[in-house]
């Protein structure tokens, strides 16, 4: 089964959910915060998670003289940024560990 982006954070979350649920119970009815840390150590530190950056070449959006700009301008900018995104997409998800017929969806 393929594994999506996200889905082991998610499921730690999830499965924090009923202890989460008992803490603001007890908060509600005491009308005291708790606070729950969940990090490193306990601490307030956030676990270690890799991050993976891909940047793409810069899309060239022409100055405007009267800073005025129609919706079929933006259109043209917008369906180059989705093109350039795909490209991303499709020349690194084998870095991120995604799977070679994974297709990205923009909803």
């Amino acid at each position: 089964m393929q594994e999506k982006a996200g889905e082991k954070e998610a499921e730690q979350v999830l499965k924090m959910a009923s202890w989460v649920r008992s803490l603001q119970w007890i908060s509600r009815l005491t009308r005291i915060s708790i606070l729950f840390f969940w990090g490193r150590f306990g601490l307030p530190i956030p676990f270690r998670v890799p991050l993976l950056y891909a940047v793409g070449a810069p899309i060239r959006v022409p100055r405007l003289a009267n800073n005025e700009i129609t919706q079929e301008q933006i259109d043209v900018i917008h369906e180059k940024f989705l093109e350039a995104m795909a490209q991303l997409h499709a020349k690194y998800k084998g870095t991120a560990g995604l799977a070679a017929q994974n297709h990205l969806k923009i909803l």
